[in-house]
C-alpha cells in the first residue's frame, strides 16, 4: 500500500485636559468617520564619527577571548581595547535561497561521525521588531540575527548573523546604531543604515540578555545570565562600570538624566543603582520585569493590588494606582509616547483603563464589545462558539505617537482600535499578532508574534506586506520525493531553500504517496481539506464530527488550546487529534466519522508505515496497545514507553523510556533487543530508512545518532541553546532534518 508522508503537529497623548472616565461602552463596531492620519517625521542626525560601507550579506564571527571584569570606578577605566574579530573559514551549511550541496553518500552508522551541517533556513522566532529612529528600517531581532527591512515595502536591507546567536537588542535614536548582545557573551554594535559593524567585544562570560541605551547615547548597559550587570561608554567600547548583581537579568533601563541604571532579575526583583553615587538600592519591588516611558522618566509595576509608578530618577513612588478587584490581571502595562498617560489591560485587554500619570486620575473605562457586563461587575465573554476563561492569547498595548489613538491586542485574535479623549471604540482588525505597535506616522500598526511580521493600515485594517522567511510550526517532514520539506504551515525547496507554498490558516498534516498531493486541517472549524500541492488547489473537504464524550469544546477558536497533537495516517484513511482532557479522537476520512474502538483513550498514536497498524498508549501508562486499523481490534500489547516509532517495514516497534531503547518483534510481541544509551530525556525520535539508525533529539539540546542493532552512540550533534522539536531522514537516507525552537530547519549530511 502507498504511503503518505505524516507529520505530528503541536499544536505560542491626550492633554491634561482629558474627558472623565465615561465608560467607553461601544455601540458599534467600526466608526469610518474616524482616520487616523499620518504625522510628519523629523529624520534624525547620524552621527558623523563613524565611516559605514555595506557589508556582505551575511556576516559570521568566531569566539573572542572573555572579558575579565574590574572593580567598579566613577573615571572611565581601560580594561581592554576592542578588536577585530576574523571572519572564520565559512562553514558547509548555506542560507536561504542558496543552493544546497549535496551530501555524498547515505548516512550511516559507518559515515555518521561525517555528518555536517549543509543548510540552515528561516529567520527565527521574531523575539523583536522595532522601527529605525528615521522610521524607514524596521529591525527585527531573533535568536539567529537581525534583520534591516524597508519599513513600507518590508524588503530586506542587510541582515547580520551571529553562529552562537542573539540574546537582546536595543536601539540609540541619538547614535542611530543597533546594540546586539549574543548568547556568547559578546558585544556588537552596529550602524542601522547599512549594517556596518562599528565595535564588537567580549563583554560576558555568559549570555547577554538585557541592554539599554542612555537617552544621548553615550552609555550603554548590559545584564547577563548570572555574570554581572557593566556600563559601557559608547565611543570607544570601553568598560566604565562593573555592577556586582550576579541575578539573571530580564532588563535594564537608564533614567531620563542618566544618572540612575534599573534593573529586573529573575530572583531579586526590581533594584537601582546610581551611578555616579555608585550606591545600590536592592529590592525596590518584586517581580521580572517593569514598564518604562519613553523619555525615561517613570517605570510602572503591578504589585499587591495596585500599579505602583516610580520616578525613576529616585525611586520614589510617583502613583499608585488601584487596580480593578473585579477582573483578571493587569496583564498590560503601557505608557503613552510623551510619558502622560498610561494603559492598564485586565482580561486579556478585555478591558483596559487609561490613567493620567501626574495626578493618577483614571480617565476612561474602555470595555471590548465581545464583552458585556454581568452581575456582580464580572465581564463575560460574547463569544457564543467558545468556552470563557479557559484560553487566551498574549496581549499588547499601543499609544499612537500623538496620544489619542490606542491600540489593544485582545484575547481570540483581535486587534481593537480606541479613541482615547471620548473613550470611542474604533474598529477590529482580525490578526494573530502577539504584540503590535504604530509606525512613526501613527497611521500603520506593525504586528508582529513569533512566526510573523505584519504592517496594517491602522484606518482599514487591510494587511499592507507581510514578511517572508519566519519558520511556523514545529513540525517537519520530506516529501516523497525529498524534494520538499514541509514545516507545518510552509514547505522549503530542498536543493536550495526556496519557499514553495505557505499557509495562513490551515496547518499541513501530510503528503500522498506520490507527493502530489496534501492533507491541511482548519482545526477551529473541525474541517480537513485535500489539496493539489502544486498551486494549493482544492479537491475535497471534510467535515469532522464533534466528540460527544468531551463535555465540552473539542477543538477551540484558536484550534489547539485543546488539542495538542494530530495525526494522519500514512495512506490517509484516519486521522487522530489528541485532547488533553478527552484523549484520543480517531476519524475515519472518507466520511469524517469516528471510530469508535481506536477512541476515547490514550494521550497519542503511531501509524505503521504501511498504514495497516496504529500503537496507543494505555490510560494507565502500564502499556502499548498494537490495533489493526481497519477494525480496531487489538492484536498485540507490549511494554509501555514515552516514545514511539515502526521500523520502515512495519515489522517491529521501537520504543524509548527515559535513557532506555526497546525493540519489539510486532508479530508475537517479543521483546528482541534493550539498550542503555544516554539521551537525557529524549523528546523525539525517526528511524533510517533503512532500519539501521535512530535519531533522538533531547532536552539537554543535543541530537544523538545510535545503531539499533547494538545500541551504540555513533555521533552526536550539540545544539547550544536550542532544541530540535522535530526529526526526520529524508527518503534517500542522505540527509537528516530538524526544525529547532529557535525557529530554524537544519540539514546534516555526510560531508560533500
Amino acid at each position: 500500500m502507498k504511503r503518505w508522508m505524516a507529520i505530528v503537529m503541536v499544536a505560542g497623548f491626550l492633554a491634561a485636559g482629558c474627558a472623565p472616565a465615561k465608560g467607553g461602552k461601544p455601540t458599534d463596531t467600526d466608526n469610518p468617520t474616524m482616520q487616523i492620519q499620518a504625522t510628519a517625521h523629523t529624520k534624525q542626525t547620524q552621527n558623523s564619527a563613524y565611516k559605514t560601507e555595506r557589508p556582505a550579506r551575511l556576516t559570521q564571527f568566531s569566539k573572542e577571548q572573555t572579558l575579565t571584569a574590574v572593580a567598579p570606578t566613577k573615571t572611565p577605566t581601560l580594561t581592554r581595547t576592542p578588536t577585530i574579530i576574523p571572519t572564520p573559514t565559512p562553514s558547509y551549511y548555506v542560507r536561504d535561497k542558496t543552493p544546497v550541496s549535496g551530501p555524498r553518500a547515505v548516512i550511516s552508522f559507518d559515515n555518521a561521525d561525517q555528518l555536517v551541517e549543509l543548510a540552515r533556513w528561516g529567520k527565527g522566532v521574531n523575539n523583536l521588531s522595532a522601527y529605525s529612529p528615521d522610521g524607514k528600517l524596521v529591525i527585527i531581532q531573533t535568536p539567529v540575527g537581525i534583520y534591516a527591512q524597508d519599513a513600507q515595502t518590508f524588503r530586506e536591507i542587510w541582515r547580520l548573523e551571529l553562529p552562537a546567536g542573539i540574546g537582546s537588542m536595543a536601539i540609540s535614536a541619538a547614535k542611530n546604531m543597533v546594540a546586539l548582545g549574543s548568547l556568547d557573551g559578546r558585544i556588537l554594535l552596529v550602524q542601522l543604515d547599512d549594517g556596518t559593524i562599528i565595535h564588537q567585544w567580549g563583554a560576558h562570560n555568559r549570555r547577554v540578555l538585557a541592554l539599554a541605551f542612555s537617552s544621548n547615547g553615550e552609555k550603554l548597559v548590559s545584564g547577563s545570565d548570572r555574570d554581572g550587570v557593566r556600563i559601557w561608554n559608547v565611543l570607544d567600547a570601553r568598560l566604565f562600570q562593573d555592577i556586582a548583581n550576579r541575578d539573571k537579568i530580564n532588563k535594564v533601563a537608564f533614567s531620563k538624566d542618566g544618572n540612575n541604571l534599573w534593573i529586573a532579575g529573575a530572583s531579586d526583583g526590581i533594584s537601582y543603582w546610581e551611578i555616579d553615587a555608585e550606591r545600590y538600592h536592592a529590592n525596590i519591588d518584586k517581580g521580572v520585569n517593569f514598564y518604562t516611558s519613553a523619555d525615561g522618566e517613570f517605570l510602572a509595576r503591578y504589585r499587591g493590588g495596585y500599579v505602583n509608578i516610580y520616578r525613576m530618577s529616585d525611586g520614589i513612588i510617583w502613583q499608585k494606582l488601584a487596580v480593578s478587584k473585579n477582573h483578571m490581571g493587569p496583564h498590560s502595562i503601557q505608557f503613552s509616547q510623551d510619558g502622560r498617560l498610561i494603559a492598564v489591560g485586565y482580561d486579556w485587554n478585555l478591558l483596559v483603563q487609561v490613567w493620567q500619570v501626574s495626578d493618577g486620575t483614571l480617565l476612561q473605562e474602555l470595555f471590548s464589545p465581545r464583552y458585556s457586563r454581568a452581575g456582580g461587575g464580572h465581564l463575560a465573554a460574547l463569544l457564543p462558539s467558545e468556552n470563557p476563561g479557559t484560553q487566551y492569547i498574549n496581549s499588547d498595548l499601543a499609544f499612537n505617537p500623538r496620544g489619542n489613538i490606542l491600540a489593544s491586542k485582545t484575547a481570540y485574535g483581535w486587534i481593537e482600535l480606541w479613541e482615547v479623549n471620548q473613550g470611542r471604540f474604533l474598529r477590529s482588525i482580525k490578526h494573530s499578532a502577539v504584540n503590535i505597535s504604530f509606525a512613526p506616522q501613527g497611521d500603520k500598526i506593525i504586528a508582529s508574534g513569533p512566526w510573523q511580521l505584519s504592517l496594517i493600515d491602522a484606518n482599514d485594517g487591510s494587511v499592507l506586506n507581510n514578511t517572508p522567511g519566519f519558520v511556523r510550526g514545529d513540525d517537519l517532514v520530506f516529501s516523497p520525493n525529498g524534494e520538499s520539506l514541509a514545516t507545518g504551515y510552509s514547505a522549503w525547496r530542498v536543493k536550495d531553500g526556496e519557499v514553495l507554498w505557505a499557509l495562513k490558516d490551515e496547518k499541513f498534516l501530510g503528503y500522498s504517496p506520490d507527493g502530489k498531493q496534501m492533507i491541511t486541517i482548519l482545526p477551529q472549524e473541525a474541517t480537513v481539506y485535500l489539496r493539489h500541492e502544486s498551486d494549493l488547489g482544492l479537491i475535497r473537504q471534510i467535515k469532522l464530527e464533534d466528540p460527544n464524550w468531551v463535555g465540552g469544546y473539542f477543538w477551540t477558536m484558536e484550534g489547539h488550546e485543546h488539542v495538542s497533537d494530530i495525526y494522519v495516517s500514512p495512506n490517509g484513511d484516519y486521522l487522530a487529534a489528541a485532547h488533553s482532557g478527552a484523549g484520543l479522537a480517531v476519524w475515519r476520512l472518507a466520511d469524517g466519522k469516528i471510530v469508535p474502538a481506536l477512541s476515547r483513550y490514550g494521550f497519542y498514536i503511531v501509524f505503521s508505515p504501511d498504514g495497516s497498524l496504529a500503537a496507543i498508549p494505555s490510560t494507565d501508562r502500564a502499556a502499548i496497545n498494537l490495533h489493526r486499523l481497519e477494525d480496531g481490534e487489538i492484536i498485540q500489547t507490549i511494554g509501555w514507553s514515552e516514545l514511539l516509532e515502526f521500523s520502515p517495514d512495519s515489522k517491529q516497534i521501537i520504543g524509548i523510556k527515559k535513557d532506555q531503547i526497546e525493540v519489539w518483534r510486532i508479530e508475537d510481541g517479543k521483546l528482541l533487543r534493550r539498550f542503555d544509551v544516554d539521551m537525557k530525556d529524549p523528546v523525539n525520535l525517526a528511524i533510517s530508512p533503512d532500519g539501521q539508525l535512530l535519531a533522538t533529539t533531547t532536552n539537554d539540546h543535543r541530537i544523538v545518532l545510535i545503531r539499533l542493532d547494538t545500541g551504540t552512540v555513533v555521533h552526536t550533534i550539540n545544539g547550544n541553546y536550542w532544541r530540535a522539536e522535530r526529526l526526520g531522514f529524508s527518503p534517500d537516507g542522505r540527509m537528516l532534518g530538524a526544525n529547532l525552537t529557535d525557529g530554524t530547519v537544519r540539514l546534516w549530511g555526510v560531508a560533500p
